[in-house]
């Protein structure tokens, strides 16, 4: 565990297990925390410090709570940009590599709100909390009945830019009459 100086919140110590170029611009990061008690719901992000970076970056978890509880791991995704913390992700971190999360946020589903039809709209990076909650929605169900109808509306700058555009098609075609995806 680690205190962040700007706040006495403890952080916890996170293994990167796994960077995947997602678009031009936008890599996965799959991280491992060390801590069993780690969790988070979906549609939260972490703050995240990079070793020898001052600066604390913020981003968006893309995974169900359902994978950390089968493999121990959860993934961010993120866009290149301009700040230290995006620019050590994209440009110097590599597997192996030790970061400090914590959790944070309340845009999540309510419990009570599981079996409500849903709209998502979002554009790009964007997407990430809400994939977490489509994810979600899917880890939680056992058949068409569980499960309520969802529509994501999803646009970014070109084509190329849409991130996990494969794994929307896919729960599209799965999950077809209960989850539609317009891109």
């Amino acid at each position: 565990m680690r205190t962040f100086a700007s706040q006495a919140v403890q952080a916890t110590l996170a293994t990167l297990v796994q960077v995947v170029q997602e678009t031009p611009t936008v890599k996965r990061f799959v991280l491992r925390p060390r801590d069993a008690s780690f969790v988070f719901r979906a549609g939260q992000w972490i703050d995240l410090h990079a070793p020898n970076v001052e600066r604390v970056g913020g981003y968006s978890i893309c995974t169900s709570p359902k994978q950390l509880q089968v493999d121990g791991t959860f993934d961010v995704a993120v866009k290149r940009g301009r700040t230290d913390p995006t620019r050590w992700l994209h440009e110097a971190a590599g597997v192996g590599d030790d970061v400090y999360v914590r959790v944070g946020g309340e845009f999540v589903v309510r419990d009570e709100e599981w079996t409500r039809p849903r709209l998502y709209v979002a554009g790009g990076i964007g997407l990430t909390p809400l994939l977490a909650m489509l994810r979600d929605t899917w880890s939680r169900t056992k058949g068409p009945a569980d499960v309520c109808r969802s529509h994501l509306v999803y646009s970014a700058s070109t084509v190329d830019e849409l991130a996990f555009r494969r794994d929307l098609e896919a729960m599209q075609r799965k999950h077809a009459g209960l989850f539609e995806c317009t891109m």
